[in-house]
């Protein structure tokens, strides 16, 4: 069993479909007209979390973690970008498991899986659109994902390099606190990750990891063994 309190920096996209419905009138009859559109959106975050994670009965490999983050959403419309954000730092939790598929030896690598999902909710206070001066609102981010990775890694005395490839879906839901309404949308993706673990003490080791492809992030912390 060990902890690992990490910072992570990290820069991803997130879609929402924006509906509207339109009658239309042809003489004494009317009808209803819809249209969506997709609009893909950047976002900047930051914080710090733990981990834990456990092996009980020396199989599946299992791990929690929680945290706090600040988050920044833009929002592309016609002409500008729309900027939200808060004052206040948004949270984090997940949980999953990792399955150890092929031991590592003094030749080949080891391999594992592992698959779980994050929750991620943020509060926005301030919009900013384009040069205009800030306004006040109300709005709650959340984020459902769900992911599963292949680790390769290989241990050479003290250092063991790690990387791999994931695949991921991030369901994301915009809400107006005062008027109840929002906007939703899904997106798939898949990234590379490589990543170093040093262990400096018996029980005790650096880790320092970047995802490229698709989202991007970056992570340092350290592990602390039990």
């Amino acid at each position: 069993m060990f902890f690992r309190f990490y910072y992570q920096t990290y820069n991803d996209k997130l879609d929402f479909i924006i509906s509207q419905k339109n009658v239309i009138n042809v003489g004494p009859l009317s009808y209803l007209s819809g249209s969506q559109t997709d609009i893909e959106s950047n976002s900047n975050a930051a914080g710090m979390c733990a981990q834990l994670m456990f092996n009980p009965n020396n199989g599946l490999y299992y791990w929690l973690k929680a945290g706090v983050a600040g988050y920044e959403l833009d929002i592309p419309s016609l002409s500008v970008t729309n900027k939200l954000s808060g004052q206040e730092q948004g949270w984090v939790c997940g949980a999953g498991a990792r399955k150890l598929l092929f031991p590592g030896t003094i030749v080949t690598p080891a391999v594992a899986i592992d698959a779980g999902f994050s929750y991620y909710s943020f509060g926005f206070d301030c919009l900013r659109s384009g040069d205009a001066a800030p306004v006040s609102v109300n709005e709650r981010l959340e984020i459902l994902e769900t992911q599963a990775d292949i680790v390769i890694s290989k241990r050479i005395k003290k250092v063991e390099p790690y990387g791999g490839l994931k695949v991921y879906r991030k369901m994301a839901a915009l809400t107006d606190k005062p008027s109840f309404s929002n906007v939703s949308g899904i997106k798939d993706n898949a990234g590379l990750f490589f990543g170093l673990k040093f262990d400096f003490y018996q029980y005790e080791a650096l880790v320092l990891e970047g995802s490229f492809i698709g989202d991007t992030s970056f992570s340092a912390g350290i592990n602390i063994g039990f």
